[in-house]
């Protein structure tokens, strides 16, 4: 026999679903539970009770009275309930009338829970029988009177047994209702339970979540700190080696600018090693000078260089990597009116105050753009010096044939010069307005 593996509720919903007959079997520890139960598992009732009229469920070791088999309608009422022992045939006839019973087939009827009454009324019905039998010579009256006597006595053991039946069929009923009662509450309980289960889920699982959000906005802020940290260093270490990488790059070399008194200018590269006799043979080779003795200075700091000098390299006197060289006569005197010397001064004054500005820009412009190549340094610088030295001559030769002399440029300011010549004019100082840069 396959009983119905759930519980009570599930059994009492599922019989209600399929409109069937809910069947409860108490089993005992007694030999009439073993009777009851063989005859239960037998082939031909299992069959029956597996149909889908029927919900069985079975029990082992419930309160007394065991054995009890229950066949139970579907408004809750018992239909039939067998308590004593019964062969398979008996037991058949009992399914297919509570069968036909939960059908309408057939009214219903008040539930046997013992055959020893009808025994024990067939066996006074054949002792009533045995006796007028045996005394047919009694009288009659006697006799109606033991019969009735018989009678009254059968209907009040009768009547003993329908209200012990009356009786049992009410305590029946009152466990049952015991039994609705806790299954109630146990179902009230286990929906609480599983409230309250789904409630501490419910907000394990937030609490995880916002654990999670956290961690997650805790690991992207200490990856953007890493990566700004990694950022800042990198641009620290790229700005200190390019840095020295300029100064590593320039320091090889020195550019000077020679700036003569009349205000033109000369540049050229020198290695950072060369003395400053070079220097001097390249401004006696490649300066149209309009004296000839001349001297060497710096004009920031103020410093003019000597004989003992020459042999000193660019690198050792500070020249490195750029510097402007003032060329001076040597030995000469500025012979100018009292307004070309204030007019002077106040060039030297401007040249002074303007050279560190224009250091600065030298230095951005020879990093963004690049040192020019020697080649055209050197192409360059001789055409420059041949144009300066032709215009110097050009020059040189209107102011000693007499005449207007007109400065170059939008100057309105003219000189006026005498044929005679006057050795002391290679000797002068010469102070232009010109503001060329390196």
């Amino acid at each position: 026999m396959r009983w119905f593996e759930g519980d009570i509720a599930q059994a009492v919903t599922q019989s209600r679903a399929r409109n069937a007959i809910f069947v409860v079997f108490v089993e005992g520890e007694n030999e009439t539970s073993e009777r009851i139960s063989e005859a239960v598992n037998n082939d031909a009732v299992s069959a029956k009770l597996e149909g889908s009229c029927f919900v069985s469920i079975h029990f082992k070791n419930r309160d007394p009275p065991v054995p009890s088999l229950y066949f139970i309608g579907r408004n809750g009422s018992p239909i039939e309930v067998v308590s004593e022992a019964c062969d398979t045939k008996t037991l058949m006839q009992k399914i297919e009338h509570v069968e036909n019973v939960h059908l309408g087939k057939t009214s219903v009827t008040p539930p046997t829970t013992s055959s020893a009454s009808a025994d024990r009324a067939s066996s006074g019905t054949s002792d009533l029988t045995a006796a007028s039998s045996s005394t047919p010579t009694a009288p009659l009256e006697d006799r109606v009177e033991r019969a009735k006597e018989l009678l009254e006595e059968k209907r009040m053991k009768k009547k003993k047994q329908e209200e012990e039946e009356a009786r049992q069929k009410e305590m029946l009923r009152r466990k049952e209702g015991q039994n609705v009662q806790e299954l109630k509450r146990w179902q009230q309980e286990q929906e609480l339970k599983q409230l309250k289960e789904e409630r501490l889920r419910e907000k394990k699982m937030e609490q995880e979540a916002r654990q999670r959000v956290l961690e997650q906005i805790a690991q992207d802020r200490a990856a953007r700190n890493a990566l700004h940290a990694t950022a800042s260093s990198a641009s620290v270490a790229q700005q200190g080696s390019s840095t020295p990488t300029i100064s590593s790059s320039n320091s090889n070399e020195a550019r000077l600018q020679f700036r003569l008194p009349d205000g033109s200018t000369y540049s050229n590269r020198f290695e950072a090693d060369a003395t400053l006799a070079e220097v001097r043979q390249y401004v006696i080779s490649n300066v149209a000078l309009p004296f000839t003795n001349f001297s060497l200075a710096t004009m920031f700091p103020r410093r003019e260089f000597t004989s003992q000098d020459n042999t000193t390299t660019l690198r050792d006197l500070e020249l490195v990597p750029s510097s402007v060289i003032l060329v001076l006569p040597a030995g000469g005197r500025a012979v100018a009116d009292q307004s070309a010397g204030f007019f002077g001064l106040a060039q030297t004054l401007l040249l002074v105050l303007t050279y560190p500005i224009t250091q600065l820009y030298t230095f951005i412009r020879q990093f963004f753009s690049g040192p020019p190549s020697n080649g055209a340094n050197a192409a360059a610088t001789p055409t420059q010096s041949q144009n300066q030295g032709s215009n110097l001559q050009d020059k040189r030769s209107q102011r000693r044939s007499g005449g207007a002399y007109r400065r170059s440029g939008t100057s309105n300011v003219h000189r006026l010069h005498q044929n005679q010549s006057s050795s002391d004019d290679e000797n002068n100082t010469w102070n232009g307005n010109s503001t060329q840069q390196m």
